[in-house]
């Protein structure tokens, strides 16, 4: 079973401004956009994805939400 779940664009904006200042987060966005962990990837709406064990994409929700 999936689960596909949409937000407005003021939602993504203001998780991708909070992983600039999220502890954990920061230090994979610029690695995200391509020679970083392979694990992580940002998308097109700014938001940050952990792919997980199982090739699955997680959201990484930042400590801040």
């Amino acid at each position: 079973p999936r689960l596909l779940v949409s937000a407005p664009p003021e939602i993504a904006l203001e998780f991708a401004k909070a992983y600039a200042e999220d502890p954990h987060f920061k230090r994979y966005l610029a690695p995200a956009r391509g020679n970083g962990p392979p694990q992580y990837s940002q998308g097109a709406n700014s938001l940050l994805y952990f792919r997980d064990a199982n090739s699955r994409l997680r959201l990484c929700v930042p400590s801040a939400k």
